[in-house]
């Protein structure tokens, strides 16, 4: 079926800045799309802490509102995901960033009904962190993310016919996660 989710997320400092305005200080931003028709279906970019730096582990798609799913209906091959990150600054010298596919490693439903697409991720995992180094200002810079979800089989409903999600609103930014079983929620204050 091979049929693009359409589910660019691009996240910049500047754009959390501005969402963020009106918002506690401390808080992540929730970053989960409202769904905006039947085939359209927002995610989330979980991250987590690691000894190499914070990395998007997984993709949680806001897909509890079309019912309970049959879980043999996710694979690994279910959904393809890829990211590109790139500097919001100019580094002056070479690019930082990464424009790759990320490995999907389980396809599984969390407990509120919305799949989660876990992510090939650790110690040297290329494509996997938020942060990049610019040598030349000796520093860290977080990047900016563009992830595209596509799917490649239908997933079944428990009752109905396979759905196939063809379009989506944009999520906004990892949102930090202290366990890899852990459910997406705001950093602590």
């Amino acid at each position: 079926m091979d049929k693009a989710l359409g589910m660019d997320t691009v996240f910049s400092r500047r754009t959390a800045l501005v969402t963020g305005a009106g918002l506690s200080a401390g808080l992540a931003l929730p970053g989960v799309a409202l769904a905006t028709g039947e085939d359209s279906v927002g995610f989330t970019l979980d991250a987590e802490t690691l000894d190499g730096g914070e990395q998007i582990t997984s993709i949680t798609l806001g897909t509890a509102r079309i019912g309970p799913i049959d879980p043999a209906s996710l694979t690994t091959g279910t959904f393809r995901v890829h990211a590109k990150a790139t500097s919001p600054i100019d580094t002056g010298g070479p690019d930082v960033g990464y424009d790759l596919d990320r490995p999907v490693t389980a396809a599984r439903l969390d407990p509120h009904g919305n799949i989660v697409l876990e992510l090939s991720h650790g110690e040297g995992q290329t494509g996997a962190g938020t942060l990049g180094y610019l040598a030349g200002k000796s520093r860290n810079v977080r990047l900016d993310l563009v992830y595209t979800v596509t799917q490649t089989a239908p997933v079944r409903p428990r009752h109905g016919r396979p759905v196939t999600f063809t379009r989506s609103r944009k999520a906004g930014r990892p949102t930090p996660r202290s366990t890899p079983s852990a459910t997406t929620r705001p950093a602590p204050g």
